[in-house]
């Protein structure tokens, strides 16, 4: 087990780096052999096929997502908002890619750092009471059973004491 240096989390990014925990170990992924990026719906697919290909013949580790915009590589009825078509190909309207894998030989077992500060007790309410909550369940359920609607996104609001609220509000307003 190899301790984790309180810095090297920013620059992991820049070095395609990879941290997974995985049943209470943090596995750490470094110098891929190769990477895999889908910035097209259209090479999502390939993509999968070839990284899965990949893996096998060398018996390397994948370590990286396949974003929740890709959802139409797999069913077109599937469509996400920050899909946008273009003549050549859809390619989504922010830079982030629909699939990115590191291909790696294996990862070491780390442990991260300590946080430097004790994290806040917060007392997270909700905003919604149970009865509306359930009713609200119940008719996203009878949606999709009629076929209205292959998924929705629900939301519950959380509100912590308005005393907490506005320590946090202070602490961003001070680091901001």
């Amino acid at each position: 087990m190899h301790n984790f240096p309180q810095g090297k989390i920013h620059s992991m990014i820049k070095t395609n780096e990879v941290v997974l925990k995985v049943n209470n170990e943090c596995l750490h992924f470094a110098e891929p052999k190769q990477i895999i990026v889908a910035n097209t719906l259209e090479d999502v697919l390939p993509a999968l096929r070839e990284t899965e290909r990949l893996v096998n013949v060398n018996e390397w580790y994948a370590a990286g997502f396949l974003s929740y915009e890709a959802a139409s590589a797999f069913d077109p009825a599937l469509r996400t908002k920050v899909v946008v078509p273009t003549e050549d190909s859809t390619v989504q309207d922010v830079e982030f890619p629909f699939l990115w894998f590191g291909l790696y030989p294996g990862p070491r077992v780390i442990t991260l750092p300590e946080p430097e500060h004790q994290k806040e007790n917060l007392d997270w309410q909700p905003t919604t009471d149970r009865d509306t909550y359930k009713s609200s369940i119940d008719q996203i359920r009878e949606h999709i059973a009629e076929g209205r609607t292959y998924q929705v996104n629900f939301k519950l609001k959380n509100n912590t004491s308005p005393v907490t609220q506005l320590i946090l509000d202070l602490k961003n307003n001070m680091v901001n």
